[in-house]
């Protein structure tokens, strides 16, 4: 198994205005700046963050008309995407590895009785991608946002039903678990739509890889 990069590029080392890869926005990618410019001025003078994932917004809209309300999703990262999520599945197992975030998540979803939530906090990289407790074809949605990416990637995909969604974000700097699911759609097991813009409060470029798997 090749070691994963879960980090993406420093900023000086990169342009923030394009993928750490060097791919370019289309003009439509652009529209999300403004956005998060405002939400980034809402951050930084009053503390406040948007209760959405944040990755790509087309990534989010994609997401959102994915899901039905009976879905069953895995999420390995938490973070304000464990609460946008939760509003939209019937059953979600959410890995943090970040102990400080796990017990204000949990805390917070305690408070808003959000009981179909199982929040899990796991640190070693080989409990992270540990999905055996999950039945086969069963997931209609995993997001990887954390962990060893690549490792998390591939225990995944037996989970996933047949039509099933799996979201790897960051993917411009994780090489290995982008080429892992490369060479799935090459050998026509999924499609692959790459998501690119600007997350909430960032002012930088992020990219995010989609692949869905046949009905």
């Amino acid at each position: 198994m090749h070691a994963d990069t879960d980090h993406p590029a420093p900023l000086h080392r990169r342009s923030r205005w394009r993928t750490a890869e060097g791919a370019a926005l289309t003009w439509r990618e652009w529209i999300s700046f403004p956005v998060a410019c405002w939400q980034w001025v809402l951050l930084k003078t009053l503390g406040h963050r948007v209760e959405r994932p944040w990755i790509p917004p087309s990534a989010t809209r994609a997401l959102a008309a994915h899901l039905p309300p009976d879905s069953h999703v895995l999420e390995i990262g938490s973070g304000f995407s464990t609460l946008w999520l939760s509003r939209r599945c019937a059953r979600l197992l959410s890995i943090e590895a970040d102990q400080g975030w796990f017990e204000h998540l949990r805390g917070t979803l305690a408070a808003r009785g959000l009981t179909h939530v199982d929040l899990q906090f796991r640190w070693v990289g080989t409990e992270m991608s540990d999905f055996s407790q999950i039945p086969d074809h069963s997931l209609d949605l995993c997001v990887v946002d954390g962990g060893p990416r690549c490792a998390c990637a591939q225990a995944a995909v037996p989970k996933l039903k047949p039509g099933g969604w799996l979201y790897l974000d960051n993917s411009d700097t994780n090489p290995d678990a982008k080429a892992f699911l490369r060479q799935l759609a090459a050998e026509g097991k999924c499609t692959l739509t790459a998501y690119r813009g600007f997350p909430p409060a960032c002012l930088y470029v992020s990219e995010g890889l989609v692949a869905v798997f046949p009905s």
